[in-house]
């Protein structure tokens, strides 16, 4: 992966884009669906077919809560692989209850924003991996309206369970 100094050729500027709660969660993964199609053009060589990557009206729902417990969640460290995800995660364990936004996990994983922002998308395919549904997740994205950026939290009773989970799993 290569770095680019702002203002030089092929820099990218980062834009913000008010968008309406309701519309928040489908920008999203519209955008991690991007960067996703970007990254893995990049890493090929390939082109990336033209389309938009809005979600359908087929788009599976969440289908069912999920009680994280220690058991639930080595479950879910047994099928994750992304960084970016397992540093959300540690992030929002190590604060529990406190937000943790996605200049954060990039601080922490030493990715980019755009990689950051996928987490959501890896950490969704992850848990359909592991229960065989599409169900909440151990660390919810919400949104500050103030700063309008997306933030994650985790309660306290989760956060002792995902720590839990590392010493059950190693």
């Amino acid at each position: 992966m290569s770095t680019r100094a702002a203002g030089s050729p092929g820099a990218e500027e980062v834009v913000s884009v008010p968008v309406p709660k309701k519309y928040l969660a489908p920008v999203i993964q519209a955008l991690a669906r991007l960067i996703d199609a970007d990254e893995k053009a990049n890493q090929e060589k390939e082109e990336v077919s033209a389309g938009f990557p809005w979600p359908t009206d087929d788009e599976e729902p969440i289908q069912g809560e999920i009680d994280w417990t220690q058991e639930n969640l080595r479950k879910l460290r047994g099928v994750l692989w992304n960084k970016n995800t397992l540093a959300l995660l540690d992030l929002t364990s190590e604060k529990p209850g406190a937000r943790v936004y996605l200049h954060d996990v990039s601080e922490r994983s030493g990715c980019t924003h755009g990689q950051a922002s996928g987490s959501r998308i890896s950490l969704t395919k992850a848990i359909k991996r592991a229960f065989g549904f599409k169900g909440n997740a151990p660390a919810p994205i919400q949104w500050d309206g103030d700063q309008n950026l997306a933030y994650y939290t985790m309660t306290p009773e989760v956060a002792a369970a995902w720590k839990a989970s590392a010493v059950a799993t190693n």
